[in-house]
């Protein structure tokens, strides 16, 4: 077993435990909005593609491959920088790159809120030493600022080390593998690797993250991302012979401004149309309405972008299940499951 299946089995536990509504919730003192995103973090689809979540619907347990939120948000300002930037570099601050590393996984997740910034993860591995590095931004919570913590420690537990012009909590996880939560341009960063020699090592690295032109960055994702110019068609690809319902704003779905992965991406648009069409079957249930919605819920084995959602992360059997069961009278848990 490598390096980098041991952590990805790592996370995909922390993540059972942080996620799973059966389970004792157990999570750092952070607000609301930091906590849905660090459960969200807890993913590794290019190692390990299929995540479990127990959900109580009706006694069944889902088995779940994503758990990320579909709705769509106007995009907020991603930095609160005030520098100008060289004219050839990406001005939106989540847009890094790890020279030397490979991406292996990108996600930008949009949130739920107009006023609150998407959620971004990266990533990287290096085969040669197997080391690897994961990045996530989340909204800025000031939990970071230097003064703001008792003598040794930092908010939420960890020691500060002086990390990219600003100061940092460092955690040391054990097994050469370590953590650092920092605020910077407007965001809370958190880096999470392994197989470093030393925690110097880890902290160059997390140092040499920066950011680059436009073309770099989407030249260094990883294979078979979507890019915004390339959306408007996968969407449309994915919703081929598909029934929409009349509350999903397929415009919106075809423009958001975010790259995203063939599973992320299907899993998103899928999200929306099945949770749209539930919605309407249990407001309309026995009515022309409902038996339209009961319908459309039925077709989900055909939706071209399943296949997808199979061979990555096994997540087409929650659709077909939330459905079923929805059809038959059961729709607890499904906003859960599919992230409404």
């Amino acid at each position: 077993m490598n390096d980098a299946t041991s952590l990805a089995e790592d996370r995909l536990r922390d993540r059972l435990d942080e996620r799973a509504s059966v389970l004792t919730v157990v999570t750092p003192p952070l607000d609301v909005i930091t906590r849905r995103a660090r459960a969200r973090q807890r993913r590794h689809t290019t190692v390990v593609a299929a995540v479990m979540v127990m959900l109580l619907a009706g006694g069944v347990a889902f088995v779940v491959g994503h758990a990320g939120g579909t709705g769509l948000s106007t995009r907020v300002p991603r930095s609160g920088e005030s520098t100008t930037l060289p004219p050839n570099v990406d001005p939106d601050v989540t847009h890094v790159v790890l020279d030397g590393f490979a991406t292996t996984y990108y996600v930008d997740e949009p949130s739920h809120s107009a006023s609150t910034p998407d959620y971004v993860e990266y990533q990287w591995t290096q085969a040669a030493t197997h080391r690897n590095l994961q990045l996530s931004f989340y909204p800025a919570s000031k939990r970071f600022e230097v003064g703001s913590s008792a003598a040794g420690t930092m908010p939420g537990g960890g020691r500060p080390v002086p990390i990219r012009g600003t100061t940092g909590a460092l955690t040391d996880e054990g097994a050469s593998r370590y953590r650092v939560d920092w605020s910077e341009a407007g965001r809370d960063w958190e880096a999470d690797g392994g197989g470093y020699a030393s925690v110097q090592a880890f902290l160059d690295t997390v140092a040499s993250i920066h950011r680059t032109d436009r073309a770099t960055w989407l030249a260094s994702l990883p294979a078979g991302t979507v890019s915004v110019s390339a959306r408007p068609g996968a969407v449309d690809a994915l919703l081929a012979g598909v029934p929409v319902p009349g509350s999903v704003d397929v415009a919106a779905l075809r423009t958001a401004p975010r790259s995203a992965s063939a599973y992320d991406l299907a899993f998103d648009v899928y999200g929306q149309v099945e949770c749209g069409w539930i919605a309407q079957l249990d407001a309309h249930r026995g009515s022309p309405d409902g038996q339209k919605a009961a319908l459309a819920l039925g077709t989900i084995k055909r939706w071209p972008g399943m296949r997808t959602l199979d061979a990555q992360g096994g997540a087409g059997e929650v659709f077909r299940t939330t459905a079923k069961s929805a059809v038959e009278g059961d729709t607890q848990g499904y906003r859960s499951a599919l992230g409404c």
